[in-house]
């Protein structure tokens, strides 16, 4: 929890940027003197790049606890550098910095502590890599495949279907069979992203030759090409 505990004590935020960064605070304010607590939110829209109160200050004889802030950026495109400060009348801590990416979300939560959730409402994990990211399927050998800025490896299932429907027994077979024989990685294969723009190239030329050895045209099936973001 964080706790204001003089009349001189709050909690400042200082943005970067002119995106609209939502900010909303849950806390509650404790009379020692009077022996009650009292429950109490303070919202806040910024959108300059100025140092903002999100939290005031106690009145005298009173202190406030701190149980939960939310720090929204709701620009769709643009990331926006935020500072969380304590303040005293005599000091100021800066608590963290970060970029918070667009409809990014920085959380406080009483016994949490800080994270953030992604623009899908998914809690970002530290360290980040391994994290998974999305799937992304390709149907065809022309579509092109753009790896994202916090990929670090791809992960490329290949299969094929077609005849009888789709996906005949003996065609899977022999098709399998001629992934393995053209190297291309039927089975589940792993790429560094330096690696990816070659590898991607030399898959999309391969599933060309797949479709011409195995006789697999645009309408008899479906060539499917999976790739998994970590």
């Amino acid at each position: 929890m964080l706790n204001l505990v003089s009349t001189s004590d709050s909690i400042e935020i200082a943005t970067t940027g002119t995106q609209n960064i939502g900010v909303s605070a849950s806390f509650f304010t404790y009379n020692l003197a009077a022996g009650t607590v009292t429950p109490g939110n303070q919202n806040t829209l910024i959108s300059t790049a100025t140092t903002t109160t999100v939290v005031s200050a106690p009145a005298s004889g009173s202190y406030i606890g701190v149980h939960y802030i939310s720090i929204f950026n709701q620009s769709a495109s643009t990331s926006e550098g935020i500072t969380v400060k304590l303040v005293n009348a005599s000091l100021l801590i800066n608590i963290l910095s970060l970029t918070l990416q667009p409809l990014y979300t920085l959380i406080y939560e009483k016994g949490t502590g800080w994270y953030q959730l992604d623009a899908s409402g998914g809690r970002i994990e530290t360290p980040l890599a391994g994290r998974f990211l999305k799937y992304n399927t390709i149907l065809n050998g022309t579509t092109t495949f753009t790896a994202g800025a916090s990929t670090n490896t791809i992960k490329a299932r290949l299969q094929g279907g077609g005849g009888a429907g789709g996906g005949a027994t003996g065609f899977a077979g022999e098709f399998a069979g001629l992934g393995y024989a053209l190297g291309c990685g039927v089975a589940d294969g792993e790429e560094t992203k330096s690696n990816i723009e070659q590898r991607t190239s030399n898959i999309e030329h391969r599933s060309e030759e797949f479709r011409r050895l195995s006789g697999l045209g645009a309408s008899a099936g479906e060539f499917k090409f999976r790739i998994r973001t970590v």
